[in-house]
Order: C-alpha cells, then sequence, then structure tokens
C-alpha cells in the first residue's frame, strides 16, 4: 500500500501544534541578553551614581579646607576622608581619588578637582569581554568670599523688614564702617526716602554697605562704596546675648535734686598698667581689616596716680598712643588680602579709693549721684553723675532732656517690659560702657561678662519693643559702646562726638534724618569689631 506523499505533507503544513516552543526556543537568547544587559546597566548606573556623589563631597570638602587657613595643608586629607566615607557599593572597587588644585574662571588655584574611577566585572557581558567595565567621575569645588568676617558699626536686625535702614534728609555719615541689614526685602536699605536724589544734599562716606536683599536704586549715589545684595549667612552679632538683672530697687531720678545741687566732685585714687602691644590687622580691602592678634611688647609699667574728676572712680582702659603701621597688599586673585600691624600703648585704670569732695567722705566705686538697680521710668530732668554697674529701666521712658547733664562711666541700661530711650537735643550725654572687669565686679559671671563687654544699652529681646526710641544729638553727645534695640525701631537725628570706645548702633530698623552730621564712631586705634558674616566661605560645585 502506497504513501501518499501530497497528503502528509498537507497535513504537516496545517498543524500548529507545538509552534510556541519553538519560537521561544528563536527568542531565548535575546530575553536572556536583555535581562543581562538590564541588571549590567543598573549596576553600571548605580556605580557612576555613587562615584560621581562620592567625588561632589570630596571636591567640597577639598574647597572648604584649602579655603581656610587653618586646614589649608590639609585639604588631600580631607577630600580623600570624605571620598572613604561616601563609598558603600562601590567600597574597595575604586581607584584612588586624584585630588588636585585648578585655575577656575580666570583665577588660579581657586579650585579644587577629584577624579575617581570604577572598575569591575559586569555579571553578563563579562562573559563576553576581556576587560571589566570601568565608570569615570570629577567633580570641582570652588570657594567666594573669605576667610575674613566683615563687621559693621550700623546693623538692622529685622529680617523681615520692608525698609531696614533708612538715609534721608541732609544727613551726612562720614563713619567709614560697615552698614549692615539683614532684611531680605528688595528695598532693604533706601536713600533719602526713596531713593531719589534730583535733590540730594547729604553726603556718606561709609565702608561698605551688606544686604541680606536687595537696596533702593538711591544707592547708585554712593559711587565710592562697595554694595552687596543678596548676602547669605549674614547674622546678627548679638542674638544670643542674654541681658544681666539687677533687681535692687531704686527711687526715680532727680526727685531728691534741684538746680542748687553742686556739682559732683571726686578725689580718685588708681593703680595704673602701662602696657605696649603689637596688633595685627587684616582683611578682604582697607577698609575691612579687624584685629585677629595682640600681643605683649615688653614689660608693663605699674604707677600710682591720683586726679581730680566729676564722679567716682571707675575701672577703665584709655588709649595713651598708637602708631599705625603699613596697610600692605599680599596675595593675588581670591587669595589676596591686605594686613597692618599697629603699636599700641594702654592704660588700665583700676580705682583703689575715691573720696567725695562735696562730704560724702571716702568711698568706693560704687558711690554717685545715682545708683544702679532697678528703676520704673528713668527721666533725666537734672545734672546726674552714675556709679559704674547695671540700670534696669522696667517700662517707661529713659530720657534725658535738653540742658540737662548725665555722666556715667562703666555703666549699661537694660530696658524691659517695653521701656524706650530718647536722648532730646541740648542735652549733655558721657555714657561709657562696661568692661569685663567692671561687670564681673557688678555680678555677672566671667564667661557673660566676656561677651557683654562694650555693651552700652541693652533692649531685652523679650521686651515688647518701644516705638519711640530716638536719639537727638548734638556735639556734647559721647556714648561709647553697643546700642542694641533687638524688638524696637531706632531714629537717629542728630551728631555725635567721639567717646573713647566704638560706637555701634543696632535696632530692628534705624532710620537716620535731619540735618546734622555722624562723623568717625570710633577713636583712633580702634576698630569695630560687631561681626554680622559667617567666618565660612560660599563652596560651590562647579564641574
Amino acid at each position: 500500500m502506497g504513501v501518499n506523499k501530497a497528503g502528509f505533507f498537507d497535513r504537516l503544513r496545517s498543524c500548529n501544534s507545538g509552534s510556541a516552543m519553538g519560537l521561544v526556543a528563536l527568542g531565548m537568547p535575546v530575553l536572556v541578553g536583555g535581562a543581562g544587559l538590564a541588571v549590567d546597566v543598573s549596576q553600571w548606573y548605580v556605580w557612576k551614581r555613587e562615584v560621581q556623589y562620592a567625588v561632589d563631597q570630596a571636591a567640597i570638602a577639598g574647597a572648604y579646607a584649602y579655603s581656610n587657613e587653618d586646614m589649608r595643608e590639609d585639604y588631600v586629607i580631607r577630600a580623600g576622608q570624605e571620598f572613604a566615607e561616601n563609598e558603600a557599593v562601590i567600597d574597595g572597587r575604586t581607584s584612588e581619588p586624584l585630588i588636585g588644585l585648578e585655575d577656575y574662571n580666570g583665577g588660579t588655584d581657586n579650585a579644587i578637582s577629584v577624579t575617581a574611577s570604577v572598575s569591575k566585572t559586569l555579571p553578563f557581558t563579562g562573559i563576553f569581554l576581556s576587560t571589566p567595565a570601568s565608570v569615570t567621575a570629577t567633580a570641582w569645588a570652588t570657594w567666594e568670599g573669605g576667610n575674613d568676617p566683615q563687621t559693621s558699626c550700623i546693623i538692622a536686625v529685622d529680617e523681615d523688614a520692608d525698609v531696614a535702614i533708612t538715609l534721608s534728609g541732609n544727613t551726612n555719615i562720614q563713619s567709614g564702617c560697615g552698614v549692615t541689614a539683614l532684611s531680605i526685602s528688595s528695598t532693604s536699605i533706601v536713600l533719602n526716602g526713596g531713593g531719589n536724589d534730583d535733590n540730594l544734599n547729604s553726603s556718606y562716606t561709609l565702608g561698605w554697605i551688606l544686604s541680606g536683599g536687595g537696596v533702593d536704586d538711591g544707592l547708585d549715589a554712593l559711587d565710592d562704596t562697595p554694595i552687596t545684595e543678596n548676602v547669605s549667612g549674614l547674622v546678627n552679632p548679638y542674638a544670643d546675648l542674654v541681658p544681666p538683672d539687677n533687681p535692687t530697687p531704686r527711687a526715680a531720678p532727680c526727685e531728691d535734686y534741684n538746680d542748687e545741687t553742686p556739682d559732683a566732685s571726686y578725689t580718685n585714687s588708681y593703680t595704673v598698667t602701662r602696657t605696649t602691644y603689637s596688633r595685627y590687622y587684616r582683611g578682604d580691602n582697607r577698609s575691612s581689616m579687624t584685629m585677629r592678634t595682640s600681643t605683649q611688647v615688653g614689660e608693663s609699667a605699674t604707677r600710682q596716680e591720683t586726679l581730680q574728676e566729676t564722679q567716682a572712680g571707675w575701672n577703665r582702659e584709655e588709649t595713651v598712643n598708637t602708631i599705625s603701621g603699613t596697610e600692605t597688599r599680599r596675595g593675588s586673585g581670591r587669595n589676596a588680602y591686605w594686613d597692618r600691624t599697629d603699636t599700641v600703648t594702654v592704660d588700665n585704670y583700676v580705682v583703689t579709693n575715691s573720696v567725695d569732695n562735696n562730704g560724702g567722705g571716702t568711698t568706693t566705686s560704687t558711690v554717685g549721684w545715682l545708683q544702679p538697680g532697678t528703676y520704673q521710668g528713668f527721666d533725666i530732668r537734672c545734672n546726674v553723675t552714675l556709679a559704674s554697674g547695671v540700670y534696669v529701666i522696667d517700662g517707661g521712658l529713659f530720657e534725658i532732656n535738653a540742658q540737662n547733664s548725665i555722666t556715667g562711666h562703666g555703666v549699661m541700661f537694660v530696658l524691659k517690659n517695653g521701656a524706650g530711650i530718647k536722648i532730646n537735643g541740648g542735652a549733655e550725654v558721657d555714657l561709657l560702657a562696661m568692661t569685663q572687669t567692671e561687670l564681673i565686679a557688678a555680678g555677672v559671671n566671667a564667661e557673660d561678662a566676656a561677651v557683654l563687654e562694650g555693651m552700652l544699652i541693652f533692649e531685652d529681646p523679650n521686651s515688647p519693643g518701644n516705638d519711640r526710641n530716638k536719639v537727638n544729638g548734638t556735639a556734647d553727645l559721647l556714648l561709647g559702646g553697643i546700642i542694641y534695640l533687638p524688638a524696637s525701631p531706632l531714629e537717629w537725628t542728630g551728631n555725635a562726638g567721639v567717646s573713647s570706645r566704638c560706637l555701634t548702633i543696632a535696632a530692628a530698623t534705624i532710620t537716620f534724618s535731619g540735618n546734622f552730621t555722624l562723623g568717625n564712631l570710633c577713636p583712633p586705634g580702634q576698630t569695630h569689631t560687631a561681626v554680622v558674616t559667617t567666618n565660612s566661605n560660599a563652596i560651590r560645585l562647579v564641574v
């Protein structure tokens, strides 16, 4: 019986049983290959991401170290440590990172580069390739700014104020120091009330202007003043301070005095120690140099001295002579800086005895017309002398009226519960802040005394504030120390003479108005020390 070949092939051609297995067999290499490649690509991506993050962090750490003089020599070590800290999956599989200096954006040695690679056989492609897969990552980081902190003598600390500092009227400010507003407003500092300088009759000699936000276009008239806007990292230098207390109750000033009160007269005896110091100053530019070190030169000399003065004796330091060194520019590019070395001789007075020539007898340095303590308001309507110490004004107004005088060396005024300050034109004012020694003598612990030294008027940060704060000064206004009103605005409408200590003005907002001249706020040989910027440089990745 013969086989029907034609029928067999017809049946075979029309049969579809088992076709799926054939298709799977044909597609299996593609499926396995695709899965293998997916695994390899995923692993490669993990390596790439981790090694890139590691070199990024290493470059930032190296740049931070190199931009700070104290760590500059260790920048390679710092970068290597940071790289190792950020290895996980790639740990043990990377090459030793290459760390070095680079020239960035026209500068010289102003960036840190870090390059590293990962080399390892991938699970799938390693079957076919004789060499392992490699991933290389590079990062550059540079820094901006400088190691030298910026200081200021006029500081507005309200970060949310629409206008933090106003320069208006026919004001002439020739302080030569920095002006800073922490406000992030686009008009944090305005000139002439709104920037319209068509009738500008003012004159300003300022060291520099810093703003956490922007400044009004009117400040373009200050051609010679460096202005930096949108500064990150501005700080309130007094934010962490806590005012001291003196709960001893005191009567209101002048209630027992009249115009026939005799002038205060004291015979004060002192031990005076004369010391010469070599003081090194450094800064990014001439106007921003701050004292870095103060080293005694030679031996101190001590003498006894008796003086006739208008108040009881007080401990103090007076500058006798200053020989200013040559201001020199060093370095180049972003690493350039200015420095100088001054030779300063000071006398340190320590009171040993004080005699009231009007019959008060032998006293200590705490004797004066008015004593430290807590006052309910402080309205000066007579000529008064203050003993050294802490004066707490608990509510009301600390007001010094025209044609009256107030003298107090080694004093601090603490404003609480909405207390404010008002100094009227024509008043004779000579107030000098406390030294660390005087604060300790007043019962302040040594640690707090060290940071409170120089504070003249201190508004309690927890006070609700007072919107009547006003200083209408004259040539007879001598304020030595820091005026700090963190919760209140301050209006300044008058002159101020140069005391034996720098004057720093810090308030929530500050307005200068009227027709007056505000000259140099520091005596010769001294500079402002209120730091308003952080010491760290601004570090950023550029590659």
